[in-house]
């Protein structure tokens, strides 16, 4: 699949995973790989094992054919310290009880200096908080964790991280058809650019979506 025709959230996925020295990478982790549906975008690290990791064990097993598949939760990493030089996660921890602790284990099993690439959404608007729990994922994987984009920001910076990029994105269109399957591009299109009015217009601070790239201190 063409990175120019998915949503908003995969292309600043990947625009942020192409600022990193990929010779750098060893190993990496993508946290709630589900059937691996990222993982062809961490292809370009070619001399990387990669590792993906979800409870779903009928998903895992589609992964195997893309990566080394293990099963387990990200609130309980079962992976040793230091281990990562890249771990990844695309819209997984609000499906985690506890998110903090999530991004505490992430910590501790990533190398200093080691990168965690985050794809979220958050609860800073206020219509995304109304309708968010009838979106179609919700009934399959229910939202666990609630955050506003701030407090992702200093949950990260309390475990030992320091930003280095961030992406705010998605008042009103994109959240209501990001997750949903076999949208036409025409419409991705459409709602990204009607999306893209609204933030030149009303700024950051309802978008519903993030991209944050931090590394470890």
């Amino acid at each position: 699949m063409k990175v120019s025709k998915v949503g908003r959230c995969t292309r600043n996925f990947d625009e942020a995973l192409r600022t990193l020295d990929g010779d750098s990478i060893g190993c990496m982790l993508d946290i709630g790989c589900g059937t691996g549906r990222t993982l062809h975008l961490l292809e370009r690290f070619k001399n990387a094992k990669r590792i993906g990791l979800d409870i779903d064990l009928r998903e895992l097993k589609q992964a195997k054919t893309k990566c080394t598949a293990v099963a387990g939760s990200g609130s309980h990493l079962p992976f040793a310290d230091n281990l990562f030089d890249l771990v990844v996660e695309f819209h997984t921890f609000h499906h985690i009880d506890n998110y903090a602790k999530a991004i505490k284990e992430v910590s501790r099993c990533l190398r200093k200096g080691g990168h965690f690439l985050m794809v979220e959404a958050v609860n800073d608007n206020p219509i995304f908080r109304f309708l968010r729990n009838m979106h179609p994922i919700a009934r399959k994987m229910p939202i666990e964790s609630n955050f506003l984009y701030r407090e992702l920001i200093d949950t990260l910076m309390r475990n030992g991280f320091a930003v280095k990029s961030e992406k705010r994105f998605g008042i009103m269109f994109e959240f209501a058809i990001g997750g949903l399957p076999h949208v036409p591009f025409f419409v991705r299109r459409l709602t990204s650019a009607i999306d893209g009015g609204l933030e030149r217009v009303f700024g950051t601070k309802y978008c519903a979506s993030c991209v944050v790239l931090a590394q470890k201190r």
